[in-house]
Formats: C-alpha cells, structure tokens, sequence
C-alpha cells in the first residue's frame, strides 16, 4: 500500500515540475552566489530630481513624503527588473523593445553629433548650389472660360481670336479671373493635368481647349511671374537649419556604414532584390 502510493507520488507530473524548478532556482541562485560582484546599479539625485519633476506636472503639485519614497521604490524596482530582464534575454526578438532601443540609439546620435555652425561663406555656397529649397515657386496670373464640350469651347475660340474682350463662357461657379497661384495651387483647383498645361503656355493670348475635371476651358496667359530666389540674408536661418539636417544625415549614414563592417549582417536571399544594390553591397554575401 505505501509503496503503491509512493509510486504515484513519484509519478504526479506536478512534482517533477517542483523538482526542476527548485533544482533550476538553486543552480540560478549557486551561479549567482559564486560569481563575479554584481553590476552596479545607482540611483542618482538627478534621475530621482527628473522623476519628481514628471510627477508634479502630472499631478499639479509636489508628492508628499510617502509619495516620493514610492517614486524612488518603483524606480529602482523598474532599473532592477530591466537588468533582470535583459541578463534572461527577454529583450531579445521582442519588436517594441528593438524599437524602443533603436529610437533611443537614435537620439543619442543626434545629439552627440553636433555639427559646429559653419561661416556665411559655407552657407552662401549651400543657399546658391539648393535653390530649389530657398525660392519662391512660378506663378501665374491667368484668365479662363468654361465650357461643358469641346465643340461649344472651339467655338468660342474662335470668336476670341477676333475678340479678346469677348465673354462667350458658358455660366459656371468657377472663378473667371485668377491671380498670382503657383503650379500646385492651381492642381488643386483645375487638376494636376490642366495646371501642367497651363504653365507651360504663352501669355498674352487666348488658348485651347484645355480639359479639366470640370470640362473644357479656354485660357489667357495675363502674366507669368518665374521661380526666383530668395536673397540669402532673408532666409539665412532656414539655410543653417538645412545645412545642419543635411550634414546630421551624413554623419548618420557615415555612422551606419560603420555598423554595417562591426556586425555580420546575413540577408535571406529572397529579400536581397527589395533592399537595393547599394546596402545589399555591404551586407554578408
């Protein structure tokens, strides 16, 4: 009879799941024991100072005595049971965590790279060679008339090739006189089709039919003012800032590069044809 119920104690799978767990504690726990001096974790006045300050802007006012010594428990709980996390590996192939950790990685390079501001001659050089970033976009100015087809807008030309003043529009809601809106401004009023067309025209005379979302249009060219560039002196601190964006990018791609000789980085085969010849060049054949 004992014997009988001995063996089924011994056979109860919750028992053998006790054994290994304490086995496995005290493994954990002699490993620990007989290691090297643990990492030092050190809560600072600074990160408390922080903290503190975090809670009095959610809370409107100062935390009490009580309140404060939790902010320091729970903070050190938070650095420890990070530790512990990390040294169990629960970082790992977690994608929240990844990210987190490259965003703050990020940062960190952001703000170690720190680009000395460079002489007006440097900027002058950049604002000239990036006009595209520092001018103001053509306009123009232009006159239209609606038609709903082709055939009553060809007509109408016709008339206008005799009579520029003449109004032979059909009525319409649509503005018949439209001053100094640059090429995308007018893509959003006629569609990007009939804005590309207009621009490319001749002021002074009548044109057409030119087709838009709404029908036909016949199209004067009353003034057509080019793209120019802002002199540097007014724009001169969007030309700093984009010089610093433009050189922070290329400290970061310097950066990137580096990482990509530190590490051995294996691609599936299959993704290699998606990531572009250039990073593929430098990753693990």
């Amino acid at each position: 009879m004992q014997k009988s119920l001995l063996r089924d104690i011994l056979g109860e799978p919750l028992l053998h799941f006790v054994l290994i767990g304490g086995a496995l504690f005290a493994g954990y726990y002699s490993w620990g024991q007989n290691s090297a001096a643990p990492d030092t974790v050190q809560v600072t006045s600074a990160d408390i100072q922080r903290l503190t300050g975090l809670w009095s802007k959610q809370w409107n006012r100062s935390p009490s005595a009580q309140e404060q010594q939790d902010l320091i428990r729970d903070h050190l709980k938070e650095i420890l049971l990070a530790r512990e996390a990390v040294a169990l590996g629960l970082d790992q192939d977690d994608i929240i965590v990844q990210r987190r950790l490259a965003q703050k990685m990020k940062f960190l390079l952001e703000d170690t790279v720190r680009i000395a501001e460079p002489g007006d001659a440097v900027l002058r050089e950049f604002h000239a060679r990036h006009a595209e970033y520092f001018q103001v976009s053509a306009t123009v100015s232009l006159s239209q008339q609606f038609f709903s087809s082709q055939d009553a807008a060809q007509k109408g030309l016709q008339v206008l090739q005799q009579n520029e003043a003449a109004d032979v529009g059909e009525p319409s809601l649509l503005e018949q006189h439209i001053q100094a809106v640059d090429q995308t401004i007018l893509a959003n009023l006629f569609g990007a089709p009939f804005a590309e067309q207009v621009f490319a025209l001749e002021p002074s005379h009548w044109h057409g039919p030119l087709a838009s979302g709404y029908g036909f249009h016949l199209v004067r060219i009353n003034r057509h003012e080019p793209a120019r560039l802002l002199p540097f002196e007014k724009v001169r601190e969007r030309v700093l800032a984009e010089w610093t964006r433009v050189e922070q990018e290329k400290a970061e791609q310097q950066y990137f590069a580096g990482l990509l000789q530190k590490y051995q980085v294996v691609v599936d085969e299959a993704l290699r044809p998606a990531m572009g010849p250039d990073w593929v060049s430098q990753v693990a054949q």
